[in-house]
């Protein structure tokens, strides 16, 4: 039977579907995970007075701070997601997103620069500026509360959805051979989505706060919604992000090397495009 649980994180409603026989188990299961997510919001958030980040971006240039696994995890996550986007997605940006979220006017924004040493668990700054892992938290999330609820609780068939912004399915409902998304409302002939994530962004809601960290400005012309498919959650958030900002020839190029699909709708009325 399929099981229905929501709770709030990360500014966001998580919707979790498990598929089990037992209703108790279910619901212990999705209390954990959102125990742990709870954990995860604390330690990742830049706006947390005591997270791992807020400590990181309190640093001095040369000091360094020992850090727990899963916050290196996070970093080493979001140092490859910079990598593959060519850096139109930095986390290292943080004052400039402040500054475009309105949280508060910094006047000379700077970007941040770390070095992880994840062999001993240990970040160093080495120039001014806030680390924000808002581009890939939600999807850091769910890939590690996915890994959790198979290996602690032995449950592989569940669906996570993270503000509609970041899903993550496992295998699906016994007796169905996927489960049902849509993008933007519209289905996809031939699309079945199982064991992997989707990632999706928009000028609809957050357009004016969706930055090219190369040119650290918003452009003008941006896809109305992008979605980025693959068998990350961390990588499928970065992909959508600089789905918007990339070329099409960039956006085939970060796709095809993540072996992911790129989806673009240009506008409200457009067609859904298969870049990918």
């Amino acid at each position: 039977m399929i099981f229905n649980y929501t709770t709030s994180a990360m500014n966001s409603d998580l919707r979790l579907c498990v598929d089990a026989e037992r209703e108790n188990y279910a619901k212990s299961a999705a209390y954990d995970l959102f125990e742990e997510l709870k954990k995860l919001d604390e330690l990742l958030s830049m706006y947390v007075m005591y997270s791992a980040i807020t400590r990181i971006n309190s640093l001095e240039v040369g000091d360094t701070l020992k850090i727990l696994d899963t916050t290196a995890q996070a970093l080493g996550a979001a140092m490859y997601v910079s990598r593959i986007t060519k850096g139109a997605v930095d986390v290292c940006m943080g004052e400039f997103f402040q500054n475009l979220k309105g949280k508060e006017k910094i006047e000379n924004p700077r970007q941040a620069q770390i070095k992880i040493f994840p062999e001993d668990l240990i970040v160093k700054k080495l120039a001014d500026g806030k680390v924000d892992l808002g581009a890939i938290g939600k999807g850091f999330a769910l890939d590690f509360l996915a890994e959790r609820l198979v290996n602690m609780w032995g449950i592989d068939r569940a669906l996570f959805n993270f503000g509609s912004s970041s899903i993550l399915a496992l295998n699906p409902p016994e007796g169905e051979s996927c489960w049902e998304i849509s993008f933007g409302g519209r289905k996809l002939e031939g699309f079945e989505f199982k064991n992997a994530s989707i990632g999706s962004s928009g000028t609809a809601v957050q357009g004016s706060h969706i930055m090219d960290c190369r040119t650290r400005s918003v452009p003008e012309n941006m896809p109305y919604r992008t979605w980025a498919v693959c068998g990350n959650a961390v990588i499928a958030d970065a992909l959508s992000t600089a789905f918007m900002l990339l070329s099409r020839e960039e956006i085939i190029e970060a796709a095809a090397a993540e072996n992911a699909k790129a989806i673009i709708q240009q506008t409200p009325d457009s067609p859904l495009e298969i870049l990918a």
